[in-house]
């Protein structure tokens, strides 16, 4: 239940993103931001698209990796829950978080 709504959010939020950058959509509007909104730990200058696409490279490596981001950057879970939601001890949703941050810092910047 929760990766499909991590998944969801992860969809709806880079259709907004999209959307948003529409003239026709007022793109030329100030928004509060999504990123900023919820305190989230990656930039709110970052590139939801970027991300959207380092997130599927992150997947195909390490589908785990991909589903504890989407809980934990989407749904906003904290690491208790992503670990109750995989089934794997919160040491393992630590470790996955923390490299799969740096992983995604380092691809957003190339």
């Amino acid at each position: 239940m929760f990766h499909i709504a991590g998944s969801m959010m992860r969809r709806m939020l880079i259709d907004r993103t999209r959307r948003a950058g529409s003239e026709k959509h007022g793109g030329d509007q100030q928004r509060v931001d999504f990123i900023e909104a919820m305190q989230l730990p990656i930039s709110g200058s970052a590139d939801v698209e970027l991300l959207d696409t380092a997130l599927d490279r992150l997947e195909q490596i390490d589908p785990r990796l991909s589903r504890v981001v989407e809980l934990r950057y989407f749904v906003g879970l904290s690491v208790p829950a992503v670990a109750a939601v995989l089934e794997v001890d919160k040491r393992t949703v630590y470790r996955d978080w923390t490299f799969a941050k740096t992983w995604l810092r380092r691809e957003m910047e190339q």
